[in-house]
């Protein structure tokens, strides 16, 4: 292991999750799952899905300029062109599993409906997706990235370089701004956070 590595594992603290298997049940078993995942592609995460048939898809949306610096200077088409630009996949490609962590929070509202709608024509009514969110507009946002430790608990860990600026979207926010999901379950945690099981919208 490289010593950047493991330093991070040593400042990973564990996270219990309700809402993660419930994003691979019902997949066929010859189906080869299909994942994008908004984070990093951190080593537990690679190790998780060396157990199942899948294209993996990491891109660590949180570091491109445009979340970063320049969301508010687009007119939300602008918005809309400028994230599928960087959602650019293979023809063809169907998105099984969207794992958003807490990147939805990072964009304002006109942001996350454009985000979402560049997403949309990737999805398929199977689609489903993992969030975190927030109860209220007070709730705090960790400044963390998140690694897959098993079906049932995450692994967090600082994330370098300063944080964000944050757009909390409450549950009833985030159901009426994301565009080709519905919020099919959310589960409150001890900070205040939500964690978001999402399919896709009918």
């Amino acid at each position: 292991m490289a010593v950047a590595e493991a330093v991070a594992s040593s400042l990973a603290s564990a996270q219990p999750s309700k809402l993660f298997a419930p994003v691979f049940e019902g997949f066929a078993p010859e189906h080869r799952l299909t994942v994008l995942d908004v984070g990093l592609g951190l080593p537990e995460s690679l190790e998780f899905f060396s157990a199942y048939r899948c294209r993996l898809h990491f891109l660590d949306l949180f570091d491109e300029p445009l979340v970063r610096e320049s969301q508010q200077e687009y007119d939300e088409p602008e918005l809309v062109q400028q994230f599928a630009d960087l959602l650019q996949f293979p023809e063809g490609t169907r998105i099984d599993v969207c794992l958003f962590w807490d990147f939805l929070n990072y964009l304002d509202m006109r942001a996350l409906r454009a985000f979402s709608t560049a997403l949309k024509p990737w999805l398929h009514p199977g689609t489903r997706g993992h969030a975190m969110g927030v109860l209220n507009d007070q709730t705090a946002l960790p400044h963390c990235e998140y690694g897959i430790a098993s079906l049932d608990q995450f692994n967090i860990r600082p994330r370098q370089g300063d944080q964000l600026p944050w757009y909390p979207h409450p549950q009833a926010q985030l159901a009426s701004k994301l565009v080709g999901f519905d919020i099919h379950k959310a589960m409150l945690l001890a900070d205040g956070r939500l964690e978001i099981l999402l399919g896709a919208s009918r």
